[in-house]
């Protein structure tokens, strides 16, 4: 057609883009000379130009001359093709497999179809396939509140904003939203409401942190796209991570992708960057990466707020799906992000968790997904519930693994956690850790709140013999007022002779305001609560639950001001049932109702072999237990060195003795 002389106003058909039949027949109508692209347009032997002609908004890239047999290279094609789609806001659609010979950036437009792009023998830079871009104009320095929704320029105007604009604000300063890492900074996206002068305007939600109005903390409108993406593939021979995503998406709002797939060894197989309230589905990608670079991920989210994804089936030999913070000048904390109904799995090699976010990040969900190899949640105000969690030697990673805490306001409720084998790793919490081997919760943990770790179904399968930490959580210098709140957790370790532990500790900082557990079941394993001398645990209160087994003390509190033990039964301990130290007299302890039967099944001897045993208190009141021996060298109750002892409408039964010795107020038998 090239070749032709056509006139203006004459319709062409043509059978093919290259060769009749090969997928690219277009009809163009014949105009006169005007700029042509050359892949979609073209310029005639007569100066003319062929126009193509898009019936009902649908671009085949195709008809830009794209091959979708994998020949020819099809990069500019399709980078035509998506420039025209954008520009009418048309639909890109395609079938094959396509050759790109490198790395491809295209606007971000409406896609449709079963589109694979190859880009074997890619060498890339910053990418191989980037879909959509981030234009910003800096509107001046943002003065705002955390909780309000209007926002003050101390320079700059607002002349240029219109309702509905995005616009992002964010403090560059280093640390900013959290101390944990220096590109951990502070930013969000909001949508104008309402222009109120020249230097106001008005956002539709409120603000998620404040602005002081310097030269570092600034506000921006973004130029996003909102799009429809579905049916797009990418595939490589590539052996090497080159530490680039393979196909990443950047400034999307309110678009909807769908229907990809990946399968490469990059760091980042499908990245989403700069993106804001989109919903994301039907993602299957897997990183096959054997030589770890230390990112290797299924998926990646940067720098993004309110992203719904669920329908993921995601492989990788570290975080198969992960949030973190690329450092750059457009940094926003990663918020509400959901991940529900998804299959995400680490192969292991890399000893991390499945899914993960990291310290910038808050107000996420997971829930409901099927994950091998653990969860992390790091950050602020995230929330774990209804996923069904495996562990095994392989992963050798916490089921639930909590790091980089800029605040303690978490709650993980309604899973089931499952690990099998013996982990190597003895320190650290197999159901849940939080600064087992690092400092997690610490200086750098600003902001206090509850961790709330409720009906939670717990079973560790582990190797006989094996000694751990089934749940461990220590604060090592965190000020802020924290909270842990147990309720209802069916916690099952399925062999006896091991020892396990759950431990709750005060290292430094302030201690935990309260700690609430009220198990439902705990078999095999054994509960430690210590403070240290200067850091006394203020209030701990435990109820309820059928308590069997344990190689040691099923309940052990150390260093804690007042404490309450209600109801619930403990039974078939080797040791001791419950032993409170307060260590210093000025404390309370009340023990009511408790059920303390059959321990002390080999012999064994003196006060920490006691079904029950205090000292050091202020004040002790054991009142209708019910408590029993197996050995005649334990007691069933010991009280010493305390200030007022009381013990009434109990009943106690067994070879053992009852006593109380250095009490200054006894009073028995009330």
């Amino acid at each position: 057609m090239k070749l032709a002389s056509l006139k203006e106003g004459q319709f062409v058909e043509t059978g093919g883009y290259y060769t009749k039949g090969d997928a690219g027949q277009a009809k163009y109508l014949i105009v006169a000379a005007q700029a042509a692209d050359g892949y979609g347009d073209h310029t005639l032997a007569n100066g003319t130009v062929a126009v193509l002609q898009i019936g009902e908004g649908l671009v085949s890239i195709d008809t830009f001359g794209a091959d979708p047999l994998d020949t020819i290279d099809s990069r500019a094609a399709i980078i035509a093709a998506a420039t025209h789609t954008e520009s009418i806001n048309g639909t890109l659609v395609g079938s094959g497999v396509y050759k790109v010979s490198s790395t491809m950036s295209i606007p971000a437009c409406n896609i449709s179809g079963n589109i694979t792009i190859n880009v074997s023998g890619v060498t890339p830079v910053s990418y191989y396939i980037s879909v959509g871009a981030l234009p910003k104009q800096i509107l001046g320095q943002a003065l705002a509140v955390k909780g309000e929704n209007t926002i003050t320029l101390n320079t700059g105007s607002t002349s240029n904003v219109s309702a509905g604009d995005v616009i992002m604000l964010n403090n560059s300063q280093d640390n900013s939203f959290s101390g944990f890492r220096p590109n951990y900074r502070e930013g969000e996206f909001s949508v104008v409401s309402e222009v109120v002068g020249a230097n106001e305007l008005r956002v539709d939600t409120e603000l998620f942190a404040s602005y002081a109005g310097f030269s570092n903390t600034k506000v921006a409108t973004v130029t996003m796209a909102t799009v429809d993406i579905s049916g797009i593939s990418v595939i490589t021979d590539e052996t090497v991570d080159n530490l680039v995503p393979l196909l990443q998406f950047v400034g999307l709002h309110k678009s909807k992708i769908s229907k990809l797939r990946v399968d490469g060894n990059m760091y980042a197989n499908i990245q989403f960057r700069s993106c804001f309230d989109c919903s994301i589905d039907s993602i299957f990608s897997r990183s096959v990466q054997t030589t770890l670079s230390g990112d290797d991920y299924a998926v990646r989210v940067l720098d993004s707020q309110q992203l719904n994804f669920s329908k993921l089936s995601l492989t990788s030999p570290r975080h198969a799906f992960t949030g973190s913070a690329s450092g750059g000048a457009d940094t926003v904390v990663n918020r509400e992000i959901i991940v529900s109904n998804s299959y995400i799995k680490t192969t292991g090699e890399g000893q991390q968790p499945a899914l993960d976010l990291h310290g910038n990040s808050e107000y996420c969900t997971f829930h409901n997904n099927e994950v091998f190899g653990g969860i992390e949640i790091r950050g602020n105000h995230n929330v774990v519930t209804n996923n069904r969690v495996t562990c095994s030697t392989l992963t050798n990673s916490p089921m639930i693994y909590m790091t980089e805490l800029k605040g303690f306001e978490h709650n993980i409720h309604d899973n089931t956690l499952i690990f099998k084998g013996t982990p190597s790793d003895t320190v650290r919490g197999v159901i849940l850790d939080c600064g087992g081997n690092s400092d997690e919760l610490s200086a750098l943990t600003t902001d206090g709140g509850t961790l709330s770790f409720n009906n939670n179904k717990a079973n560790l399968a582990f190797d006989a013999g094996s000694t751990g930490v089934a749940i461990r959580i220590v604060n090592k210098g965190c000020t802020a007022d924290t909270n842990i709140v147990m309720d209802g957790n069916e916690l099952l370790a399925t062999v006896s002779n091991n020892d396990l532990q759950i431990i709750i500790a005060h290292s430094s900082g302030t201690p935990f305001k309260s700690i609430i557990d009220n198990p439902t079941k705990i078999t095999n394993i054994r509960r430690s609560y210590t403070g240290v001398n200067g850091g006394k645990l203020p209030s701990i209160s435990i109820s309820g639950g059928e308590i069997i087994g344990g190689l040691s003390t099923q309940v052990n509190i150390d260093y804690a001001s007042d404490v309450t033990l209600t109801g619930g039964l403990y039974k078939e301990g080797v040791s001791g049932g419950i032993k409170v130290n307060v260590r210093d007299r000025v404390g309370k302890v009340l023990i009511d109702g408790v059920k303390v039967l059959d321990h002390l099944t080999t012999a064994q001897a003196g006060d920490t072999s006691s079904g029950i045993f205090v000292t050091l208190a202020e004040t002790v009141m054991i009142n209708t237990a019910i408590i029993g021996t197996a050995n005649t060298s334990s007691y069933r109750y010991r009280v010493t060195n305390c200030d007022t002892f009381a013990v009434g409408n109990n009943f106690t039964f067994g070879t053992g003795a009852d006593s109380y010795s250095s009490v200054t107020n006894p009073i028995v038998n009330l």
